[in-house]
């Protein structure tokens, strides 16, 4: 994982990481144990699934999804979810440039 510098753009956090990988079972059982832990320390995380770029008009500014759980009901699945959820999926055919992101906020 890296440190993400831009995170205002995407959340009112103050600490970000970026994760490139490949989706595996184990892979996503290491995040769920990764996200258990840091929750010993904050009230809540949140994973994102973005298209890292710069937006500023509306027409260009992706459309969010949001999904919020406790962590007694985080699984591998929900991971996955959010790694297979598409973000070219033109959901607006007026501006069909117009990404989706997702966020999934986990609360202690």
């Amino acid at each position: 994982m890296q440190p993400f510098a831009d995170v205002q753009d995407y959340t009112d956090r103050q600490n970000a990481v970026s994760l490139e990988w490949n989706y595996t079972e184990g892979r996503a059982r290491q995040i769920v144990a990764y996200i258990k832990n840091a929750l010993r320390n904050t009230a809540s995380v949140e994973p994102w699934h973005v298209w890292l770029m710069d937006y500023y008009e509306f027409e260009d500014r992706p459309f969010l999804y949001r999904q919020t759980i406790f962590i007694g009901e985080l699984t591998v699945n929900h991971i996955r979810e959010i790694d297979d959820a598409e973000i070219w999926n033109c959901p607006d055919k007026q501006y069909p440039n117009r990404p989706s992101f997702y966020c999934l906020e986990i609360k202690r």
